[in-house]
């Protein structure tokens, strides 16, 4: 079984993709590299036991890591940046 045990990091990279964010865009909000980014992505997929990033942002949806309803909220405010 994967272990679902996310760091705080981890869910932050995940919370971000799911508000549509790139890495690239992801990287620079949270100060860390591209690079930083797509190692933490990839734990998480590890992880959650997921195919690819959709997949982790669904597995964490479905087992309550993730809140829909903070993450519609925060991609609107997200899309009406710039």
């Amino acid at each position: 079984m994967p272990q679902t045990n996310l760091t705080e990091r981890e869910l932050q990279c995940l919370y971000y993709t799911a508000c549509g964010l790139r890495e690239r865009e992801i990287a620079e909000l949270l100060g860390i590299s591209p690079h930083t980014t797509r190692v933490h992505m990839v734990n998480d997929k590890k992880r959650l036991g997921a195919r690819n990033k959709t997949h982790s942002v669904m597995i964490a949806l479905l087992s309550g890591k993730l809140d829909l309803q903070v993450i519609r909220k925060d991609k609107q405010f997200i899309g009406n940046q710039g």
